[in-house]
């Protein structure tokens, strides 16, 4: 098996737009990356009391351990790295940890009063054992500011910037580097994912068409097969 600390561990894919093909392309990635590096890794999805995308599409309502927020819930500080496999579903080698939304009769609003500052905690408590573990972690974050996506982006090794070739997604995709690119520390580990309708373009039109000296173009029509 290949030694992890030549590997980076933890990507974030993330954007502010939605609907333009993030989770499918993180979930793509984290399949072939496991299958590449052969390495241990967790799939976690980071949209805060929303409907899971990973839990439909890979059909697994009602069939994992646990989510993000039970996870919360217990007694997340007494988690061991040997543990991971009974707290967490694996699920075609990926551990899979939805943000919440498992369970058919799970609602989505929250129990009690939720600060995103207290998540930071336990998720760091995850991360720590994940790396015991020799894991790679592949984050889907849909963006803002706020607290917790902040903390996600900054624990990150690689962030992975979403967008197409839309006016609105171009212009919020700018938004999200001029916010990003004032830390030195988070703008050295973007790179930007063009989702492009047509990939019929020549090496000079691509060239013109980045907005980042780090972005690569992925066909959106090979997203569907």
């Amino acid at each position: 098996m290949p030694n992890l600390e030549n590997f980076s561990k933890i990507f974030v894919f993330t954007s502010f737009h939605g609907g333009i093909g993030k989770s499918t392309i993180a979930e793509r990635f984290a399949k072939n990356y496991q299958a590449q590096t052969r390495c241990s890794g967790a799939f976690l999805e980071m949209n805060l009391f929303s409907p899971s995308y990973i839990v439909e599409h890979l059909g697994l309502r009602d069939k994992l351990k646990n989510s993000f927020m039970d996870f919360f819930m217990s007694n997340w500080s007494g988690l061991r790295a040997e543990d991971l496999s009974d707290t967490f579903t694996e699920f075609e080698k990926l551990l899979i940890i939805p943000f919440t939304d498992v369970r058919s009769s799970e609602p989505l609003k929250p129990r009690f009063s939720f600060h995103e500052t207290d998540a930071e905690f336990a998720m760091s408590r995850l991360l720590s054992c994940l790396s015991q573990k020799g894991s790679f972690v592949v984050i889907d974050l849909p963006l803002s500011f706020s607290s917790f996506p902040l903390f996600l982006l900054e624990k990150s090794d690689v962030i992975y910037y979403i967008y197409n070739s839309q006016p609105s997604s171009i212009k919020l995709a700018k938004r999200f580097l001029d916010d990003a690119a004032r830390s030195n520390s988070m703008k050295e580990k973007i790179s930007l994912i063009r989702n492009m309708a047509e990939m019929n373009v020549n090496i000079i039109d691509e060239a013109e068409c980045r907005i980042w000296d780090k972005e690569f173009l992925v066909p959106m029509a090979q997203l569907s097969k």
